[in-house]
């Protein structure tokens, strides 16, 4: 008989996660899962996006959000630190040189490239406001929030960007 590709051990609604078995509605579940859906959506905006930098740069941003979980998770071997901040502040302040002055509000609109990072951006907000709750239950790691709150705005600095590369122009909320 074959492996099957499931376990079944959350049929009761609880699952494993480093500290032991959880109810799947926790918490730590929420924000993990929240951090799952976000990471989809950046693999998502990879395929939408035709910048190569920016795609190589979401791919490292995934590839943080592997040590984020962990960190959410409770896994006290890996870290998210001051300079994992400082490097998503770098890269929001490298893209957003390039954008003119955001005088006003606008549309989430443009390229699919655009609208797959607006998604990423809102998915990273919910995140965030998952990790805040989880934050309260049980404090997390000093950088836990400042790095989600940075990669939203990070993901809001590409959005735009990719519209002014591709030509598109920013529908304004007047």
């Amino acid at each position: 008989m074959s492996k099957k590709p499931f376990t079944a051990t959350g049929d009761k609604g609880e699952t494993s996660v480093a500290t032991g078995r959880v109810a799947k509605d926790s918490l730590v579940v929420q924000a993990l899962g929240d951090i799952d859906e976000l990471d989809c959506f950046l693999g998502f905006a990879r395929t939408k996006v035709q910048t190569q930098e920016v795609k190589e740069l979401l791919k490292q941003i995934q590839l943080k959000l592997f040590t984020y979980a962990a960190v959410i998770h409770n896994m006290r071997e890996y870290k998210i630190t001051q300079v994992d901040v400082e490097w998503l502040e770098q890269k929001a302040i490298e893209f957003d040189k390039e954008l003119p002055e955001l005088r006003h509000f606008i549309l989430p609109a443009g390229s699919e490239g655009s609208i797959a990072l607006h998604i990423a951006r809102a998915v990273c907000r919910r995140a965030e406001r998952s990790v805040v709750a989880l934050d309260r239950q049980r404090k997390l790691p000093e950088h836990s929030i400042p790095f989600i709150n940075r990669l939203s705005s990070l993901l809001f600095v590409l959005a735009r960007y990719i519209n002014v590369k591709e030509g598109i122009n920013e529908e304004l909320v007047a």
